[in-house]
């Protein structure tokens, strides 16, 4: 699929009831839909609210719910767990999304980011995804929420890190 780049961050098409809505591509985060969205969705159900903290710490109370499907390009996800929240505070920042795929749906495929012509490849299967003569190779991890890590190692320093194509600060 292809993607849009929009203030440093990765935004892409997502189909839910018939609809196309702009969901940021982020592996640092859960998959979740803005409080405006579920408001429009026949299909998400709903369950009792849970206390969620973003990465800066700041934690709020949000609603989790199930939708049945959403699709991706051409392949569609089946029950997907997703937070409801207030995304506003992107509109602050003017982007405006209605929601995040985040790692607990992308842990379900092998993905690769082609940021030269703005492509994002996915299968369920590793050898679809070819990677040709990388310029880095690591080793990727899956936290308990399937954000990937990473180790990258410099002579005597060593580093773990979170893959996180959500956050341009």
């Amino acid at each position: 699929i292809s993607y849009n780049e929009v203030m440093g961050v990765m935004i892409i098409p997502v189909k839910i009831d018939g609809s196309t809505y702009n969901f940021l591509f982020d592996t640092g985060s859960i998959t979740m839909v803005s409080s405006n969205l579920k408001n429009k969705l026949e299909a998400i159900n709903k369950s009792l609210p849970f206390t969620i903290e973003d990465a800066s710490g700041k934690e709020e109370s949000a609603d989790f719910g199930i939708l049945p499907e959403l699709k991706i390009g051409s392949i569609n996800f089946l029950n997907v767990g997703a937070n409801v929240a207030d995304l506003s505070v992107f509109e602050n920042n003017c982007l405006y999304i209605d929601g995040i795929i985040g790692a607990n749906l992308m842990r379900s495929c092998f993905w690769k980011i082609d940021y030269v012509n703005k492509k994002i490849l996915f299968s369920d299967q590793k050898d679809h995804i070819k990677i040709q003569d990388p310029e880095m190779l690591s080793v990727l991890f899956e936290s308990f929420s399937g954000s990937p890590e990473v180790w990258y190692k410099w002579s005597q320093y060593a580093i773990k890190a979170t893959w996180d194509t959500g956050y341009n600060g």
